[in-house]
């Protein structure tokens, strides 16, 4: 471990996520940032302090010179945006997240060749939805997931209307529309930088868990085999064009294992890995503050 005395004046903010960017999963994600704050703390010796994003005030940065942040409120991003333009460290960019959206990255993978589903937007969409193919799913893309209805199954265009309806009374305008793939779900979790990668079936965990349940809509998982070297890569890129160091998501693994990524999240719960997780973002924290700090 380095020399306590030179690190414990390193001062670290840990951000936690509002309850309403958490549907189901308060627990969760602030075990995987009290996780981290604890790595931070006894593994390298920082100097660290945790706090609510709805209570964070400019006055919280001064003398830190590094924030691990899972907030997702405009305000709390916008906090954090600016103390990064002063030289401020965030392993996930908020920077980058005031800007992250669906539709960004679709565009992403587009064009690097990454295989992802095709889909709409609000600008695109026709007016005639019974030309969309169906099954698909309507997805927000104004803010994060904060509910089941913010991501929606549609087997037709009449539940199109519906649902585009839905949005529009809720005052959603951006949404993006995405075809459904039939095979098994996989869900995948990374630290770019790190060499951490994990991915798993979420029915194999051995505490399995759904959000919301839409994994259900594909069946029962049936271990189709994928190259996941390549699923590695393709992640690591987005995380890089992104600025998103800390994220997992989901993918399709087809029958003949063509593997699609349907989502990609900043900082997610990582609770099928929550101990190798946080291990890993300490690391990735602790050797930007620290390049002497050897490798674990």
């Amino acid at each position: 471990m380095p020399d306590q005395q030179q690190t414990v004046s390193t001062k670290i903010l840990g951000v936690s996520r509002a309850p309403q960017f958490s549907p189901n999963s308060v627990k969760r994600d602030a075990e995987i940032l009290q996780g981290v704050g604890h790595e931070l703390a006894n593994r390298y010796g920082f100097g660290v302090r945790l706090i609510d994003e709805r209570f964070l005030i400019p006055d919280d940065l001064e003398g830190i010179v590094c924030a691990f942040s899972m907030g997702r409120a405009k305000e709390t991003l916008s906090i954090l945006s600016e103390a990064e333009s002063q030289g401020l460290y965030m392993p996930n960019s908020a920077k980058s997240l005031l800007l992250l959206r669906r539709k960004s990255i679709r565009a992403l993978c587009l064009s690097a060749s990454i295989a992802t589903p095709p889909g709409h937007d609000e600008t695109n969409i026709p007016d005639d939805l019974t030309s969309l193919h169906y099954p698909c799913w309507l997805k927000r893309d104004d803010n994060w997931t904060q509910g089941a209805d913010d991501v929606q199954f549609i087997s037709d265009a009449t539940s199109m209307r519906a649902a585009l309806d839905g949005f529009s009374a809720r005052g959603i305008t951006h949404f993006v529309t995405e075809r459904h793939l039939e095979g098994d779900v996989l869900k995948f979790y990374g630290v770019a930088g790190t060499g951490f990668f994990y991915c798993c079936h979420p029915s194999s965990t051995p505490q399995p868990f759904s959000k919301f349940g839409c994994e259900a809509l594909n069946g029962v998982t049936q271990g189709y085999c994928f190259d996941s070297a390549q699923l590695q890569r393709w992640v690591e890129t987005i995380a890089g064009q992104t600025g998103v160091a800390v994220y997992g998501g989901d993918a399709i693994v087809s029958p003949s294992g063509e593997v699609s990524i349907i989502d990609f999240n900043d900082w997610p719960s990582f609770s099928a890995c929550r101990e190798a997780a946080a291990t890993a973002i300490a690391q990735l924290i602790a050797k930007h503050i620290q390049p002497t700090i050897p490798t674990l």
